[in-house]
């Protein structure tokens, strides 16, 4: 309903008003206009008009003159009871000034049932902050209360144009005609949720403009957020895809041995890999083009599509399709990618050759042919695409920036024919000239220093390419005979030498590096090396100096703190990830070789490079080809050694820790599928269909009260009622639950006895349904009995129908209590609860342990916790106070202020005359003072500490200090001491260690001396003296800083002052003990009690006394535990004598 029909609503209730719909043209609550009648004279509308205009401009003005005067007055921001006058509602002028001689015209528009003019308050123009007089006028049309906060949201949609109606008269006519005229409107200002919320809480809430566009987006949301989009497809490419996901994800077995965790088949796990047969492609296929282009998800798909994927297919599966249905994507996609920029080095090279066809090719250029197309389609996983990558920039990498450049000269010279027709060959070149070009990125690796030197012809005389060579590899045979060049190596190298390479044989160890590198980067050598280092692959343990210490019999990585020559094939389940796990732990060091490792010399295994070594050897005894063959051994060893062992380590690595991390992942599903599969507790028959019992006053559903409890016996019980819906509605604690009925003491017995009865009354009153008891030791088991004895005595007595007593398995409440969602569930309990509790160390898992979420209606008020108010604080403003939950339990409540950047506050408030856990209590406490509400705490508590801590953050000696560290303020006195050594300097600084203190540093002599000034409600706390203001703080400090401070550690007292000044000591005790202390020590062998002192405490006491100096309790006593206590209590003043 909008504003004005309410109103023209409300109107027709009121018995005295005789108003027609037919008369009623405009009525509108903003700018307080009434509804005029057609039959008005014109001169009575535009007198109200004028009125309220004229009225409105000289509140204006009026208002306009204040804030001036307030700004010039107090534009430092001091005068703060000024500020708050101006921010203040304003008052309405009194009536008899704003009456006229026309009032009664107006008045004439509303008239009884007498037809008499009906006298009403005066119409006034809407201001800003309500006044009484207004919300009156408002409670007379309504003739109920009235809260202008009801209509507050509707005004924030007005529109920011809206009709005014002007009234003319029209002579034909000669009536008057509402006629719309549009007038610009000030669209009333409101704070988005953007500006309210702090981005994580909008995060959480799902309120960010992507959740906003994945709700409006018709595709589902695991869809959109996939990082790699989820793209339609053919028939052609589906059954392609199909093919690669059964050989990858179903027919390939893992390198470790991984048990298949189907959490689906009945929790049966099998023990080894099993293969799906070929029909699964066709299945595979159905269930990609559900994905792919109906745009189905899994859990969709197997349940009501599953007639088209199983039996071949389950739910897990379908999760597998899915996974690497995204891998297949990111594959393709950057196939494409690295296709097209093959084709372009291919144009780029045709253009190169094609300008000098007769040129021959230099060494250092290798053509990019159709083999190389072919093996990037033939491709099929992304270490084989990588291989490929890497290959490509090993000969092309550097005419990469060439081949942009020349494109870009060409794209420019198309577009610029396109523009202007045909122009002079010359013109063309001249712009070409012109286009600025791509540098190339300065690389000085070794390849590219051999490359510059020309050593790529040596490399080309080793006597195969590394194709050829990865070939032999590949069909273990020498397919290709190694050619022999016709000159020693080291004569042939001597027509290289260079600046770089001055020697021959440096010449022959760059050829060789070239030769290392292209054989480690051919593909095919990686492809059939990558199989056989995870087929051989073996790995080594040992504990390191750390590990030696920490690793024994009951630590997780004992199984294998010694490997040697394990086969990584036999790393069973999530082994390898604990061995990383220890390793990142600084526990063990790992080695992963192809080879035995400390086995040389035994049997007749011999190491892989001896296997393949013959593949790259020309088998002839003269001494030329045996040079040869020592280089081409060496490049072979170069590459194994240096490239392809400590690359293919790492791959396998990587593989073996997600193959593990896998494990973990299916194994955490079972365990929740089994979980989730267990069905809710369903009370007996009799008891479902008890009315009393099922009361929906106690909350709909099944309700659960369960029980955590310590394993330490003076532990209390935690019992919270969880109702159907998973929220906590009440919660119990049991403080002597836990003692034995039959306890020895008669104490115990009796508190116990007191924890029956209150439990007895709690199940009365809440009526659960089943009572779960966490099993965390075997004392759950007496627990279980005492509930079951109190639950059959309630139905013995037919107070209580049957209550069931089930004893539950904690682990899924101490899994869900170190989750990162119980920190936010303990002050936020909208998400479902579990029911099952308790781990022995922490009862919080328990959710009667939490902090529960509060129902207070205060501005000021948060659910949140103490890292979270931190967090709010930081963008709010010096004296702003948060009040939030209390980790101290339901009866306490925190309020966080803030003293300065930085540095907050935090109040205990204790609450009294609870009506239950999630209500404010009738009464506050703060220490022992009394509060009836917050907005009390906040006004005669808070914001009194806030304006003191705002005197001391302004005073002209304040610093900052780095948060109130006491070094720094030491370092500062002193360095202001010596510029004036003369002058006592002194500075106040905030204390973040003790929020609401602040430090106080001076330096009277040598030392600096802190202390401390708390802020309080009253004013500045200091030397157990309170003053109201800083100049009457700091004018007492300048005339007692010499006196003792009370409370001060004697000791330290000896320590900061100097050897002359003395002090009095009084012997608490005249022991023999003492005496002969005091007789050894400081040579006094007549002690007396010194009533002939002047001073008036010495007088009084009836203790000895004796007169030392400073010095010389240093000197004689400072070593010495016993006469130090006796120093500690016994000096009982430090008057300077």
């Amino acid at each position: 309903m909008s504003i004005h029909c309410l109103f023209i609503k409300c109107l027709h209730t009121k018995p005295c008003l005789n108003v027609f719909p037919e008369y009623i043209q405009y009525f509108s609550i903003s700018d307080k206009s009434i509804c005029v009648s057609r039959q008005q004279k014109f001169r009575r509308v535009r007198k109200m008009s004028d009125d309220e205009d004229d009225e409105e401009e000289d509140l204006g003005k009026e208002e306009h003159e204040k804030e001036a005067i307030a700004e010039e007055i107090f534009q430092d921001g001091e005068g703060e009871e000024g500020a708050e006058a101006a921010e203040g509602p304003v008052v309405a002028p009194d009536e008899d000034e704003e009456e006229d001689e026309d009032e009664s015209d107006i008045d004439d528009f509303i008239v009884d049932d007498d037809g008499q003019p009906l006298k009403k308050p005066k119409w006034r123009k809407k201001l800003p902050g309500y006044t009484d007089a207004a919300l009156q006028e408002a409670q007379d049309i309504f003739g109920v209360d009235f809260d202008y906060d009801e209509f507050e949201k509707y005004n924030e949609y007005d529109e920011e144009m809206e009709d005014e109606y002007d009234y003319e008269p029209e002579e034909a006519e000669g009536e008057i005609r509402a006629r719309p005229k549009k007038t610009a409107k000030k669209r009333v200002s409101r704070r988005s949720i953007f500006e309210l919320y702090e981005p994580s809480e909008l995060e959480s809430s799902h309120l960010t403009d992507q959740d906003n566009e994945i709700r409006v987006t018709d595709m589902p949301e695991r869809f959109q957020l996939r990082m790699i989009p989820v793209k339609n497809a053919e028939d052609d490419e589906l059954e392609e895809e199909a093919d690669w996901i059964y050989r990858n994800a179903f027919a390939m077995p893992t390198i470790s041995l991984q048990e298949g965790l189907e959490y689906l088949d009945r929790g049966q796990a099998t023990s080894s890999f099993s293969r799906k047969g070929p029909s699964t492609i066709q299945k595979i296929k159905e269930a990609l083009n559900f994905m792919r282009n109906q745009h189905f998800e899994v859990p969709f798909i197997a349940f009501y599509r599953k007639e088209y994927v199983e039996p071949e297919l389950h739910i897990s599966d379908l999760w597998r399709v899915w996974q690497w249905d995204e891998k297949w994507t990111q594959l393709k996609i950057r196939k494409q990618n690295l296709t097209r920029l093959f084709e372009k080095m291919q144009a780029y090279q045709y253009e190169q050759i094609s300008a000098d066809p007769d040129k021959p090719l230099a060494d250092g250029i290798r053509a990019l042919d159709t083999t190389d197309m072919e093996r990037l389609k033939d491709v099929q996983s992304m270490d084989e695409l990588k291989d490929v990558y890497n290959h490509f920039l090993l000969y092309y990498g550097r005419d990469i920036p060439r081949m942009q450049n020349a494109a870009k000269a060409s794209r420019k010279k198309q577009k610029r024919l396109r523009e202007d027709g045909e122009e002079e060959e010359e013109d063309a070149e001249d712009e070409e000239q012109k286009a600025p070009e791509l540098k190339q990125a300065s690389r000085r690796d070794m390849y590219t220093i051999c490359q510059a030197a020309g050593l790529d012809g040596l490399a080309k005389k080793f006597g195969l390419t590394p194709e050829q060579f990865g070939e032999n590899l590949r069909d273990s045979y020498q397919r290709h005979e190694t050619e022999q060049f016709p000159a020693e190596p080291l004569e042939l190298a001597k027509d290289y030498v260079c600046s770089q390479f001055p020697t021959p044989e440096a010449v022959l160890e760059g050829a060789c590096y070239m030769v290392a590198l292209q054989i480690a980067r051919e593909p095919l050598v990686r492809q059939v090396l990558r199989q056989t280092f995870q087929e051989r692959a073996k790995i080594n343990v040992c504990p390191t100096k750390k590990g030696k210490k920490d690793i024994d019999e009951a630590h997780y990585a004992y199984s294998f703190k010694y490997l040697k020559n394990k086969p990584v094939k036999e790393l069973r389940d999530d082994q390898f990830l604990k061995i990383c796990l220890a390793k990142d732990e600084g526990l063990l060091a790992i080695d992963i070789c192809i080879d035995m490792k400390g086995v040389e010399g035994y049997g007749s295994d011999q190491t892989y490079f001896e296997e393949i070594k013959q593949f790259y050897y020309r088998d002839e005894f003269s001494h030329q080809v045996q040079e040869w063959n020592r280089q081409r051994t060496l490049a072979i060893e170069r590459a194994l050694n240096q490239f392809l062992y400590p690359q293919m380590a790492k791959e396998l690595k990587n593989k073996l820790l997600v193959e593990a991390k896998d494990f973990v992942i299916k194994a955490c599903n079972r365990k929740l599928n089994n979980w989730l599969k267990v069905a809710p507790y369903r009370p007996d028959q009799q008891v479902e269909e008890d009315d009393d019992f099922m009361d929906e006053n106690q909350g709909k559903g099944i309700r659960v009260l369960g029980i955590a409890f310590s394993s330490a016996r003076d532990h209390p019980v935690f019992c919270a009622l969880v109702n159907g819906e998973g929220e906590v509605t009440d919660f119990l604690r049991l403080p002597h639950f836990t003692k034995r009925r039959n306890a020895w003491r008669e104490d115990d017995r009796e508190k116990k006895a007191q924890d029956i009865e209150t439990l007895k009354k709690f199940l009365l009153s809440k009526k659960p349904h089943v009572v779960t008891i966490a099993g965390e030791n075997r004392d759950a088991q007496m627990l279980m009995e005492d509930v079951k004895r109190i639950a059959h005595e309630l139905e013995q007595g037919q107070q209580l129908s049957s209550i069931g007593v089930e004893l539950v398995d904690n682990e899924l409440a101490t899994l869900y209590m170190n989750s990162k969602k119980s920190e936010v569930d303990r002050f936020e309990f909208s998400a479902p609860v579990f029911w099952s509790v308790g781990s022995p160390s922490q009862c919080s898992c328990c959710p009667s342990a939490a902090y529960i979420k509060r129902v207070i209606a205060h501005p000021s008020f948060h659910n949140i916790n103490f890292k979270q108010a931190e967090k709010m604080m930081e963008s709010m403003d010096q004296g702003d106070v948060i009040i939030r939950p209390s980790s101290k339990g339901e009866n306490h409540l925190t309020v966080t202020w803030k003293v300065c950047e930085g540095v907050s506050q935090h109040v205990d408030v204790r609450e009294e005359g609870k009506e239950n856990a999630f209500s404010l209590g009738a009464t506050l406490w703060i220490n022992t003072e009394e509060f009836e509400d917050l907005d009390e705490i906040v006004a005669r508590y808070v914001q009194p500490m806030a304006s003191f801590a705002r005197d001391l953050l302004s005073h002209k000696y304040y610093q900052d200090c780095h948060g109130g560290d006491r070094k720094k303020l030491e370092e500062l006195l002193i360095k202001t001491k010596k510029e004036k050594p003369t002058f006592i300097p002194y500075f106040v600084c905030a204390c973040r260690d003790l929020p609401g203190k602040f430090l106080l540093g001076y330096q009277p002599r040598g030392k600096p001396r802190i202390e401390y000034v708390t802020v309080t409600p009253e004013g500045f706390r200091y030397r157990n003296h309170i003053f109201p203001t800083v100049n009457g703080l700091f004018r007492w400090f300048k005339d007692h800083y010499q006196d003792p401070v009370p409370g001060k550690d004697p000791l330290n007292m000896v320590r900061s002052h100097s050897c002359k000044e003395k002090v009095f000591v009084s012997l608490l005790t005249i022991s023999k003990h003492v005496k002969r202390t005091i007789r050894t020590h400081l040579c006094i062998h007549t002690i007396k009690p010194c009533k002939d002192t002047k001073h008036p405490d010495l007088r009084k006491s009836p203790w000895p006394h004796i007169m030392l100096s400073y010095g010389f309790i240093r000197k004689k006593w400072w070593n010495n535990n016993n006469v130090l206590n006796i120093i500690k209590h016994g000096i009982i003043h430090n008057k300077l004598i």
